[in-house]
């Protein structure tokens, strides 16, 4: 009996009970094939694999006729709370958390954003054909209503830390550099020691010729967090994580 294998996209390679030849590709007919049930195999990168059993009749030809379904990446993302902006490599997809996102095969970088709340990344490798999950609790940004820079003899911008604040004490090496927490540029450069109000804060470094810094610190009541950056000369480099 003979077989005739077509498929879309044409080019896969085929396996005929296990066997295969580098010539075996659709749109691929072959003759002399023994009466009976055959397994055939037909694959072609970048799409799902066909495992089927035809039936050979004698003296006949078997005519199959098999679409190949394009293989994805699939970013599933979740977000506790929900309702999240999901950006893939620095591009907003347009959906919010829950939701699921095609995704092109290769290294990406995923970050989710709500606003009140610190940005959460994944950077992975994805592969065709495999689901990855990303399912990030956000942090909720800490206050700076009651945010008070602390001078050798007073505090800038108040009266005095309010009972049940912590202290950040941020230092660089040059000094000098400005400091922006949570988005608001301190009125004092480095070395700088600013009282916050218990919670989560971004604070971002930034010196004019060297790269800037994005550090992530936690303020607790009574405590004290200390940010020793020694600055790296390169004005082209993104910040450090």
């Amino acid at each position: 009996g003979g077989l005739a294998i077509d498929s879309t996209p044409e080019g896969a390679q085929v396996q005929l009970d296990g066997q295969t030849d580098p010539s075996w590709i659709t749109p691929f007919a072959l003759t002399g094939v023994q009466p009976g049930q055959h397994s055939i195999t037909v694959s072609k990168a970048g799409y799902s694999t066909d495992k089927r059993t035809v039936n050979i009749a004698a003296g006949n030809r078997t005519t199959t006729a098999i679409h190949l379904a394009h293989l994805i990446a699939m970013l599933v993302v979740k977000s506790d709370p929900a309702g999240a902006s999901i950006y893939v490599d620095g591009h907003d997809v347009g959906t919010k958390t829950p939701a699921q996102v095609s995704m092109d095969k290769g290294q990406h970088v995923v970050l989710v954003r709500m606003p009140g709340y610190i940005d959460e990344t994944m950077n992975a490798q994805f592969v065709l054909g495999q689901t990855f999950n990303f399912s990030p609790t956000l942090r909720a940004l800490g206050s700076i209503e009651n945010i008070k820079t602390v001078g050798k003899f007073k505090l800038f911008g108040g009266k005095g830390g309010q009972a049940g604040q912590g202290m950040v004490s941020i230092h660089t090496q040059p000094k000098g550099a400005q400091v922006a927490i949570n988005q608001h540029m301190l009125d004092k450069n480095s070395p700088v020691d600013v009282m916050l109000d218990p919670g989560n804060y971004v604070i971002d470094i930034t010196l004019s010729g060297y790269a800037p810094v994005h550090k992530i610190v936690t303020a607790d009541k009574g405590g004290k967090v200390v940010v020793d950056e020694v600055m790296q000369s390169s004005p082209h480099s993104r910040p450090s994580y």
